[in-house]
């Protein structure tokens, strides 16, 4: 039989060609129209032709709702549960799609669906699920939300859905509360994972700031309690997250027990990965990217995992390879080019280990010359510089050896220049360099001396450097009474030497040297 008559009403423009879409073959025919007083006819009671299968009908309905206005959708509700007076199911899907579809929760009808999918089948624990969310999100009510989990839980201990929501209401409650509920869960379902329902609970309170580090820990306890079977991929990488607290090598067992159980994940395999990266466990950092890169179940390879695989052969003395893949790096087009230069730099580092400077200086100016573009500091590149020299000179004798120290000297000059706050650093290396190389340049020894003293003075006593600031003292007094690189003058040799003292009054040298002074001054002049 068809359709006899359609009425449209303005709030439910369209609702039986919707409904037609949705429940055909379902959609049969229609009965008779009550008319409003103020509005058009609206449809009173519509038949339906096949409602053998439940779900369907029930995710149609939905649908409906959704769409449009839940006023007088009680009619065509009425209908679906005359075809299916004995599915509490049906009942139970009928009161979520007024709870959760409906854009403004239809309250009345919600209760009407879920008491009449209890009076189908007292055991039905869904029923009293809705019925207690629906206190507790709808009205805030949770004594009485409680009543109804409890009243489901009664009625079927072998459902695990009510005793879930309880415990979790009652988490922000009062925590023993859901804790004695997953004890009862665990009696009634002995295979079912409530420690890991218990976990995720404590899980969520840290989440939200809620004494974290204690929830945290409690989180990893019931974790540690669960049988490893009933953890999923993501349970294990959660727990080797919240586990840090424990150590890295905690997380990184729980990775590779997880492993153990999902071989493929390639988020447990990326986590593996850098924790084995952040232990400097090159080795087996090395394998899980491998892993992550070549046997997981998902190709989700990020830039970062690109250049940690490249310093594991790095760090392992595998030069070649860590070469081949931080150029790969390099090539990434994604990459920010910070990134990019964290690559060179490695790149340089590989080639002054593997002997070819000429290389390593290349890529160590490189470096420079985008630091100086770009007005970053040049501290690492010019460090850099200086260790590929250092190398050099230590493989070298004779002149060539002055050569290599010549560098390292000027570098350090721009060093100064170019960084001044880390000035300091450059001139007490620069004297180091002079004074123990055969540069034999005592008059730059004591210049670079002096302009330590300079820096040193205007940072203020609180901010010398005490574990410098007694050798360059006692070096600029030895200078001055030797006269090495400057006139000698005893005057400021005494100075010197006491400033040495003064910040270290056990210095063997300067204690020696003031004794040579004191020799050296007019009587008048000495200070014992």
């Amino acid at each position: 039989m068809i359709m006899k008559k359609i009425l449209y009403y303005d709030r439910l423009s369209g609702i039986i060609s919707i409904i037609l879409c949705l429940l055909i073959p379902f959609v049969s025919n229609a009965a008779s129209y009550k008319e409003n007083k103020n509005k058009k006819p609206i449809p009173k009671k519509i038949k339906l032709k096949d409602v053998s299968n439940a779900k369907a009908v029930v995710e149609a309905f939905k649908v409906v709702v959704r769409k449009h206005a839940v006023k007088d959708m009680d009619v065509l509700a009425e209908e679906i549960m005359s075809q299916h007076k004995k599915n509490p199911e049906v009942a139970t899907g009928i009161a979520n799609a007024f709870f959760y579809n409906s854009g403004v929760t239809d309250s009345a009808h919600t209760m009407k669906y879920a008491e009449w999918a209890m009076k189908i089948d007292k055991t039905y624990a869904p029923a009293y699920l809705v019925a207690g969310e629906l206190m507790e999100r709808r009205y805030r009510d949770t004594l009485k939300a409680a009543e109804w989990y409890e009243k489901g839980v009664a009625a079927n201990p072998k459902h695990p859905d009510c005793y879930l929501s309880y415990a979790k209401m009652m988490s922000t409650k009062d925590i023993t509360l859901s804790e004695n509920m997953f004890n009862k869960l665990r009696a009634a379902l002995p295979d079912y994972p409530a420690y890991l329902g218990m976990s995720k609970i404590y899980e969520r309170l840290a989440d939200n700031n809620i004494n974290t580090g204690v929830n945290l820990a409690n989180a990893v306890d019931f974790l540690e309690k669960e049988k490893p079977e009933n953890l999923s991929q993501y349970d294990w990488d959660r727990w080797a997250t919240m586990g840090m607290f424990k150590g890295k090598d905690y997380s990184l067992d729980i990775c590779q027990k997880g492993l153990s159980y999902f071989p493929k994940y390639y988020g447990l395999n990326r986590s593996a990965a850098n924790f084995a990266y952040d232990l400097q466990k090159w080795d087996v950092s090395q394998k899980y990217f491998e892993d992550l890169m070549y046997n997981s179940d998902t190709l989700v390879v990020r830039p970062v995992d690109v250049f940690r695989y490249a310093k594991c052969f790095k760090e392992r003395k595998n030069y070649t390879k860590a070469i081949e893949w931080l150029k790969k790096h390099m090539d990434i087009d994604s990459i920010a080019e910070h990134d990019r230069q964290t690559s060179l730099q490695q790149l340089g580092e590989c080639y002054i280990e593997m002997g070819e400077y000429d290389m390593a200086e290349k890529t160590f100016n490189e470096h420079l010359n985008y630091c100086r573009v770009n007005k970053q500091s040049t501290l690492y590149g010019l460090n850099q510089l200086v260790q590929l020299y250092t190398a050099q000179s230590e493989e070298s004798v004779g002149d060539e050896k002055l050569i290599y120290f010549a560098k390292m000297d000027s570098v350090y000059v721009i060093w100064a220049t170019e960084n001044p706050d880390f000035a300091e650093i450059a001139y007490l290396r620069r004297w180091a360099l002079n004074l123990e190389s055969r540069l034999n340049h005592p008059d730059v020894c004591v210049q670079t001396l002096e302009q330590i003293v300079v820096i040193d003075k205007a940072k203020g006593d609180a901010n010398r450097v005490k574990s410098n600031m007694p050798t360059v003292f006692g070096f600029l007094g030895r200078a001055y009474f030797l006269g090495e690189g400057v006139k000698k003058n005893l005057i400021k040799a005494d100075e010197y030497c006491n400033k040495c003292l003064e910040l270290e009054p056990t210095n063997e040298s300067a204690l020696n040297l003031r004794k040579f002074i004191d020799k050296s001054l007019p009587k008048s002049k000495r200070r014992r």
